[in-house]
């Protein structure tokens, strides 16, 4: 799920790829047994997650027009 998660931020897929993280993390963190980068993993995800955030957060401007439009 962690990988999973990481590949879809990678390919733009924020909605997805923020489920996903929010899963592996509650998943990593209710594991019971010895996990080797078990913290590693959650600060990694704690800052995809906190990233996927700002990114949401930070809309353009009513008008904006990504190029292809612009030049169609």
């Amino acid at each position: 799920m962690f990988s999973r998660g990481v590949s879809l931020h990678k390919l733009g897929r924020k909605k997805d790829a923020l489920q996903a993280l929010e899963t592996a993390g509650e998943m990593i963190a209710e594991r019971k047994g010895e996990l080797p980068g078990r913290e590693r993993m959650l600060e990694e995800i704690e800052r995809r997650v906190s990233g996927l955030g700002e990114d949401s957060s930070s809309s353009r401007t009513s008008g904006y027009k990504a190029w292809w439009e612009f030049w169609s």
